[in-house]
């Protein structure tokens, strides 16, 4: 149950540094007219036949191949398979904590900037005992060796819900609950009643203020696809649910206060408010 981000070099940059005369692509050239993020098509890339005999590439890390001569790193007892480099790149992941039984379920591919991009993979795993490593590939538009590529895996249950990975408090667990909560831009007026969420820089709460007493309950794995989602003005409401446990931090405990750590399980989009 973990979400992995990884950065994804141009292999150049990994093995052939000194190679520094490379052609620059033509996706380098700034367009003014182009709002980012743009969803980029990909194809996936069959690997089957090199999967046994291939050099061990680093686990959890991602390279993007540009030419027949990086591809023959990767595979040196092997005909290389047949790409056309002058038009595409090739991306090459090799995660440890899937097994080849896993399911790919979802594949999107956006450009953030003129050469940054995220990859972001769905995965059902699967819990068979064969080997503990996962290789995807995909074919996309040729990319520049510059290109920077953020990797977001995210696992997902059978029914296509997103199951979020622990962040293991170390304080004693309480009880599983849901929540109903709007993810507000800011602080509500002093008559909201409801459970709320402001993403702050680098901590995310669950609260809610009535007269009689106060919650604040800290997020400890708060998802970067929800801190994405666009926040209308009146704000967004979501369904949570979670592990609640005794808070990690000394507070005042005079009954007014009421303070938790809470590990998601599952956020998602509720009706509209």
């Amino acid at each position: 149950m973990k979400t992995k981000i990884f950065l994804i070099t141009s292999i150049f940059s990994l093995l052939l540094s000194g190679c520094a005369d490379i052609d620059r692509s033509s996706a380098e050239v700034e367009d003014e007219n182009i709002i980012y993020p743009v969803e980029i098509e990909i194809t996936e890339f069959s690997l089957d036949k090199f999967f046994d005999n291939r050099q061990n590439p680093k686990l959890d890390s991602v390279y993007l191949i540009n030419s027949e001569e990086e591809l023959s790193i990767y595979f040196p007892l092997h005909e290389v398979p047949e790409i056309d480099f002058e038009k595409y790149s090739l991306l090459f992941v090799s995660l440890k904590d899937y097994n080849i039984d896993s399911e790919i379920v979802k594949q999107l591919f956006r450009q953030t900037s003129i050469n940054e991009y995220e990859l972001h993979l769905d995965i059902i795993p699967s819990l068979t005992a064969n080997a503990k490593r996962l290789d995807v590939a995909s074919l996309t538009s040729k990319l520049s060796s510059e290109a920077t590529i953020e990797l977001i895996v995210t696992m997902v249950e059978a029914d296509g819900e997103t199951v979020l990975p622990p962040c293991n408090p170390e304080t004693n667990f309480l009880r599983e609950e849901t929540f109903e909560a709007v993810i507000l831009k800011e602080a509500p007026p002093s008559d909201f009643s409801s459970y709320f969420i402001i993403c702050e820089e680098n901590t995310v709460y669950l609260r809610k203020i009535t007269n009689e007493y106060s919650v604040l309950g800290e997020i400890c794995n708060y998802p970067q696809y929800a801190k994405d989602w666009e926040i209308p003005e009146e704000g967004l409401l979501v369904l949570l649910k979670g592990n609640v446990y005794e808070y990690h931090k000394r507070v005042p405990m005079d009954g007014s206060l009421i303070f938790f750590d809470l590990e998601l399980l599952t956020i998602k989009k509720g009706e509209k408010l």
